[in-house]
């Protein structure tokens, strides 16, 4: 097992010294100084790994006992997969399963009994983000090629930028419909849409994809759009959130709505957003 430390503190350093005094478990840690960052902290683990396949694995998650089997067994019957992942639970801070926020994390990015098996897009999968951020197992090979991108190039949004490359280079995915992996929610984790659209909006309104990817690539879009609108009147850039507003991404009920009115505002309006913010749309 690799393990690449990037805090600032000591406390990775004890957990990982009691793990090796109680053996059976060989690790192989390295503490980077300075800090890589998730970019070059996950792409050091990939060049050191040595296997034909890599499980990546963020420090607040955890495997179920069975993943590395299930997601291994994928290979069997297609040598040439790319990468096999299966569902998350959401547990809290403290380790504790929500079943309900489970369900709605999975049944939002498609991760449902329906699905199982072989994708038929890879890069549908990619976009519609039912390829999850960690729990996956991938080829080393294929890992070491792609790499994640810094924050530099693409925010917040490296998990999700190195699914859909990761698509474009390998030849397949594979959905378990079994829980794999448990997602550890806490109050700095990342919103899974609003802290992406910066970088993520732009880079898949100009990809072109073959058309068995083109319903995923917009209904990605229309997910995206709303925050994507609000990040630019907040910041001011008028008619780029205009463009947008008044696209196909954006759907045009929403634009008629209450809410749609008040991003409208935000929009045309910029000195007004304190005002603006604290209207909120009678309930019907």
């Amino acid at each position: 097992m690799l393990v690449g430390d990037d805090s600032e503190d000591n406390a990775s350093t004890k957990v990982i010294d009691a793990i090796k005094a109680d053996g059976g478990v060989t690790l192989c840690y390295q503490r980077n100084r300075p800090p890589l960052g998730q970019a070059g902290n996950i792409n050091g683990l990939f060049e050191r790994a040595s296997g034909a396949r890599i499980v990546l694995l963020h420090d607040d998650d955890l495997l179920l006992p069975d993943a590395i089997t299930r997601l291994s067994d994928c290979w069997s019957n297609r040598p040439a997969l790319t990468a096999a992942f299966g569902k998350q639970y959401i547990i809290s801070g403290t380790g504790e399963v929500s079943q309900s926020d489970s369900e709605y994390l999975n049944n939002f990015f498609f991760r449902t009994a329906d699905k199982a098996g072989p994708q038929d897009s890879a890069l549908e999968s990619a976009l519609l983000q039912q390829f999850p951020n960690d729990g996956f197992m991938i080829r080393s090979d294929i890992a070491k090629r792609v790499r994640l991108r810094d924050r530099a190039e693409v925010g917040d949004a490296v998990d999700f930028d190195f699914g859909i490359r990761v698509a474009l280079e390998g030849e397949g995915f594979y959905f378990v419909d079994k829980y794999t992996c448990k997602y550890r929610y806490t109050p700095g984790s990342i919103h899974p849409t609003a802290a992406t659209v910066e970088y993520m909006f732009p880079i898949i309104e100009r990809l072109e994809v073959p058309k068995t990817a083109e319903r995923a690539r917009t209904l990605a879009l229309k997910r995206m759009a709303p925050f994507y609108v609000k990040y630019l009147a907040l910041r001011r850039k008028r008619s780029e959130a205009l463009r947008v507003l008044f696209s196909e991404h954006f759907d045009r009920h929403l634009r008629h709505s209450a809410k749609g009115l008040i991003l409208l505002g935000q929009i045309v309006f910029p000195g007004l957003d304190p005002i603006l913010q604290k209207i909120r749309p009678r309930a019907r």
